[in-house]
C-alpha cells in the first residue's frame, strides 16, 4: 500500500513515492528509511506492492539495456513488453516467487516515457504523460489532472502525494523524489 506518482516532461520521467510500509493484517503503518523509487541501468521505478519484489528490481533482477535506436513510442512499447517484461518474468520464475511476492505494481520511467507494469508482466504507457500506480493512486491521479497547467513537475508530485497522504491511510510522507 503506498502511492508512487510519475511525470515525463522534456524527455525527463520524474518519479516520486511515499514512505509508508503498512501491514494489513495487524493495521501497523510506519515509515521506511529506502526509498521506494530509484534510478538504475537508465531506468526510472518506483514499486508498490511486494517490498520484495521491489528490492529484486533494486538489486538482483538482470534488467537490460536499452539499445539506442529504440526511441519511439512504438519500439519502447515492444522493447518494455518484448525483452523487459520476459527477461523479469523469467527472472521470477526462476527464483519460484510465492504469490505474496508477485503481489506488485511498479511504474518505469525509460527515455522520456513512463510505463504501468504488474504481475500480469504487461508493460503500457498512458496517453497522458504522467501515471501513478499504489492505495492511493486516484487521489494522485485527480491532483495530476488538476494541476496539468503547472510548469514544474516535482511540485506537481509532492502535491499529488500530499492529496493522497490526506485521504488513504496507507501513504504517508516523508516523500521522496527524483529524475532521470
Amino acid at each position: 500500500m503506498t502511492c508512487i506518482v510519475a511525470i515525463a516532461k522534456d524527455g525527463v520521467v520524474y518519479m516520486g513515492a511515499d514512505s509508508a510500509g503498512s501491514d494489513e493484517d495487524t493495521g501497523v503503518i510506519a515509515p521506511y528509511v529506502i526509498p521506494k523509487v530509484f534510478k538504475r541501468n537508465g531506468y526510472v521505478i518506483g514499486y508498490a506492492g511486494s517490498f520484495r519484489f521491489g528490492k529484486l528490481l533494486q538489486y538482483i533482477f538482470d534488467l537490460p539495456q536499452c539499445p539506442a535506436n529504440v526511441n519511439t513510442s512504438e519500439k519502447l512499447d515492444e522493447f518494455m513488453n518484448k525483452v523487459l517484461m520476459q527477461s523479469i518474468k523469467k527472472q521470477a520464475k526462476e527464483l519460484d516467487l510465492d504469490k505474496e511476492e508477485m503481489d506488485f505494481d511498479a511504474l518505469i520511467g525509460l527515455k522520456g516515457h513512463v510505463f504501468e507494469v504488474s504481475n500480469d508482466w504487461c508493460a503500457i504507457e498512458a496517453s497522458m504523460p504522467y501515471n501513478v500506480c499504489g492505495s492511493g493512486a486516484k487521489y494522485a491521479l485527480g491532483s495530476l489532472h488538476t494541476t496539468q497547467v503547472w510548469k514544474e513537475p516535482t511540485k506537481r508530485i509532492n502535491v499529488a502525494l500530499s492529496a493522497a497522504s490526506e485521504y488513504d491511510l496507507y501513504v504517508a510522507p516523508p516523500f521522496n523524489i527524483i529524475s532521470g
